[in-house]
């Protein structure tokens, strides 16, 4: 059960398993869409679907997101090391 932390150093997330299970979540969302676009016979409905894929530019957001997650957890090893 999940209780409060007292400071940051309580809370030990590892940040690179979260970038890591962000994009693999993301790519699993995204291929999950396109799969349902691809079956949709409607053309209003497919065109719906496609509106709510990842654009190139959301994509690359989410990765310097990820970045930015990633050097954190550097960060915070140095710093409780």
């Amino acid at each position: 059960m999940l209780t409060h932390a007292k400071s940051w150093q309580d809370v030990r997330v590892p940040y690179v398993l979260t970038w890591a299970l962000l994009i693999l979540l993301l790519q699993a969302i995204e291929d999950f869409i396109c799969k349902l676009r691809q079956k949709e016979p409607s053309v209003d409905k497919r065109r719906k679907l496609a509106q709510l894929e990842l654009s190139e530019e959301e994509w690359m957001h989410i990765c310097l997101f990820c970045n930015i997650l990633q050097m954190c957890s550097v960060l915070l090893q140095f710093h409780i090391h």
